[in-house]
């Protein structure tokens, strides 16, 4: 999600000197990545590792025109109510692959997990999840990599109200070195109760709240903080947050900024999109030719399917697109396709099963 961010918070700025405006959007790299996080909240309204996201993963987002949306106050029961805020078509989506779909991987060793926000996009951010946290190692901007030597957690596991997240102070570096990182990154669970939308009321949503404050040294140079607040709300049964809002607020030698974005969650797909109770399995994930796909239930004969991309474009149509199904095993070519993360859809009588898959060079 890093690019889409930078070109809607830094487009209005003036730049005067363009290496400085350059290591400052790196730095700001740092900032905007651990924005894009995603979980899935149980009704008990707590996170746990079973409920982050995966590799395959794809988040639709719509936008909050008005920012005069205030996040509300703390505590337990509180409602939250933005019935009266329109929320508008224009989309922000997320997509989350593994390392390995992207030409970055050797420069963050550990994460197995990546994340952007445009297909095809060469900007990524990088994490680790495991059973008890999950944590950000750094992000690449337009091929310039950023690196946090003392990863962050974004979140200990599980998390529920009440629980806190305090790093050790970030150390990292940024635009081949000559920017140094230094800060903060920390997360609160301080609040739940009930989000009443334009488009529904979810009761049991628990808010968690990040705050980041970065200082990006220029090598005896300016300086500059960066300080963002993000508000999550998370719903049972979804992964992405149902709403966000972003709050940046940038001051420094270069410039004083301030912006505020509000997007509300509209549809999640990924690995559980079944019905008729049949599961689907695939692999490899990722691939680059052929993928396999393992039925739960008995499932033979001849299935339609079809493909889609990251946009939600139908790219092979299911009434073109047919593949034998042998004691619950079919075997799909994918070769054809150009890199990115995708979701295969097969339909046979009253059963439809679908998977999110990532194709990677061949």
């Amino acid at each position: 999600m890093l690019s889409y961010y930078l070109k809607y918070y830094l487009a209005p700025l003036k730049i005067k000197k363009a290496i400085p405006m350059t290591r400052k959007l790196l730095v700001f790299i740092c900032v905007i990545a651990l924005l894009s996080v995603t979980y899935e909240l149980k009704a008990q309204a707590t996170v746990t590792s079973t409920n982050m996201p995966n590799p395959g993963d794809q988040f639709f987002n719509q936008i909050i025109q008005d920012t005069t949306l205030s996040p509300g106050i703390n505590g337990a029961n509180v409602v939250w109510d933005y019935s009266s805020y329109f929320i508008s078509v224009n989309t922000f989506n997320e997509f989350y692959r593994s390392p390995v779909a992207t030409p970055y991987q050797a420069n963050y060793p550990a994460a197995n997990l990546a994340v952007n926000n445009i297909s095809g996009s060469s900007d990524y951010d990088f994490y680790t999840r495991s059973s008890s946290a999950l944590e950000y190692w750094g992000s690449v901007f337009q091929g310039n990599v950023v690196s946090i030597t003392n990863n962050q957690n974004v979140l200990t596991l599980p998390f529920s109200y009440g629980n806190t997240v305090t790093n050790a102070p970030v150390t990292g570096t940024a635009f081949n070195n000559l920017v140094t990182l230094s800060g903060s990154i920390s997360t609160n669970a301080d609040a739940w109760g009930t989000l009443i939308l334009s488009n529904g009321t979810y009761s049991n949503a628990l808010r968690v709240t990040m705050n980041i404050n970065l200082i990006g040294d220029y090598g005896g140079g300016p300086t500059e903080r960066y300080n963002v607040t993000k508000y999550l709300w998370y719903i049972a049964g979804q992964k992405a947050p149902k709403m966000q809002i972003v709050m940046i607020d940038i001051a420094g030698d270069l410039q004083t900024y301030k912006n505020k974005m509000v997007l509300v969650s509209t549809i999640t797909t990924g690995i559980n999109e079944n019905t008729a109770g049949t599961t689907l399995s695939l692999y490899p994930n990722p691939s680059s030719e052929l993928i396999n796909l393992d039925f739960s239930s008995s499932f033979d004969g001849i299935a339609g399917y079809s493909i889609f991309d990251n946009c939600g474009r139908e790219v092979r149509v299911a009434s073109e697109q047919k593949v034998a199904v042998r004691a619950g095993r079919a075997t799909v070519n994918i070769s054809g396709l150009a890199a990115g993360s995708y979701r295969i859809a097969l339909n046979r009588d009253d059963v439809s099963v679908s998977r999110s898959f990532v194709k990677i060079q061949d």
